[in-house]
């Protein structure tokens, strides 16, 4: 195991190699993995691969990620055009008060 992790160069490769290893040596629970102090999703069984309905919700999940990355750049557009209004807003005043 520790050779493993001696292979392994960056930080994400690291911690990648480290929850395999507490998951050989330590063993999970269903929604646990011990000594890791977080919840974990189980990887489904290759039988599970192969459901129909797993390949839906699969494909669902995806256009949702899709979908949310899309409405996230919009918002981040959209704040981005809010802040040049306020300053246009900001500079109209203060012209205004000069007047």
């Amino acid at each position: 195991m520790v050779e493993r992790l001696g292979e392994k160069e960056s930080k994400e490769d690291v911690e990648e190699v480290a929850e395999t290893i507490f998951k050989d040596v330590l063993g999970h629970r269903s929604g646990y993995a011990v000594g890791m102090g977080h919840m974990v999703i189980p990887d489904p069984s290759p039988l599970m691969k192969k459901s129909r309905a797993f390949i839906r919700l699969s494909k669902e999940n995806q256009r949702n990620k899709s979908d949310a990355e899309m409405y996230k750049s919009k918002l981040d557009a959209m704040m981005t055009d809010i802040e040049a209004l306020k300053k246009n807003f900001s500079e109209h005043e203060k012209i205004g008060a000069l007047s």
